[in-house]
């Protein structure tokens, strides 16, 4: 399945426009040397993206040379990623036809030899632009969000606790002499993979880490419907587990995102509405044949 407005990372719309008098003209947007377009109707639900498109586990999109290729990702799918959103943070992406947007394609295209590491993304926005006819903007509008509150100020949840340790900075610690802290029951506090899954095909769900809050809002705001937000004024790091059901049927035996914020960690989600800078699709038709 980070942010926009301190939690949700919107890249820049990319275009350049010159107001003063005589500036120098707008360098042309990057774009591939050759690319093909193509629908895809097979039915299948799967969806490949190449390396360089996608967000790491941090949220990074890294550098990958070679060509781009996507397998049978929706047209909404396609812009989201283009424009920095993860699919998971789609709400934050709006207008535009259904009917278009709900399409799946096929695209593999290749990016001139000399060009900088880093632009992929920027060369889909032009082909999104030639093909596919997209105009959008960037815009700020109040919408529902999630403000996480601490539910009592005179104590957390038994799962929340303060810690010495910051995985986040430990992991950029090289790796031969990088720490590898334990809890109290000898499990590591900073996993490899924070995520694990208690009962497999169900949706049970744990999320153990040592961060300040903001990583655990990172880590954990695409389980809920709206934007996330830390409001709980907490600084420093704390080590933290979290068991919910991950599913949006629950699994009986794994409590809510929304109940397992408040009974193990002491904090609270609430609704409210704020302002978000979200994208607005102009207009978008389907792609010109190759």
């Amino acid at each position: 399945m980070r942010s926009i407005a301190s939690c949700f990372l919107l890249l820049a719309l990319g275009a350049v426009v010159g107001s003063a008098q005589g500036a120098a003209p707008a360098q042309p947007a990057p774009a591939f040397e050759v690319a093909s377009v193509k629908p895809n109707r097979s039915g299948a639900t799967r969806t490949l993206f190449s390396p360089g498109l996608t967000p790491n586990f941090w949220g990074e999109v890294i550098p990958s040379p070679g060509r781009v290729s996507i397998t049978n990702a929706s047209l909404r799918d396609i812009i989201a990623m283009a424009y920095g959103l993860e699919r998971r943070d789609e709400y934050l992406l709006t207008g535009g036809a259904q009917s278009i947007l709900s399409e799946r394609f096929n695209i593999v295209a290749k990016p001139p030899d000399d060009s900088p590491p880093g632009q992929k993304l920027l060369m889909l926005r032009t082909l999104l632009a030639e093909r596919f006819n997209l105009e959008i903007h960037a815009e700020t509008r109040q919408i529902p969000i999630y403000a996480l509150t601490v539910a009592r100020k005179d104590r957390l949840g038994s799962q929340l606790r303060p810690s010495i340790y910051n995985c986040v900075e430990l992991l950029k610690v090289p790796r031969e002499n990088r720490p590898q802290p334990t809890d109290a029951n000898g499990r590591l506090v900073c996993p490899p993979n924070q995520y694990e899954f208690n009962t497999p095909g169900r949706g049970a769900l744990t999320i153990r880490y040592a961060s300040p809050i903001d990583f655990l809002v990172k880590q954990t705001k695409g389980f809920v419907d709206r934007p996330l937000v830390d409001a709980t004024g907490l600084s420093g790091s704390f080590e933290w587990v979290l068991s919910f059901s991950a599913t949006d049927s629950f699994d009986s035996q794994a409590p809510s995102i929304y109940t397992a914020f408040q009974e193990q960690l002491g904090l609270r989600l609430e609704s409210r509405r704020g302002p978000f800078q979200v994208l607005v699709i102009d207009s978008v038709q389907m792609p010109t044949p190759d």
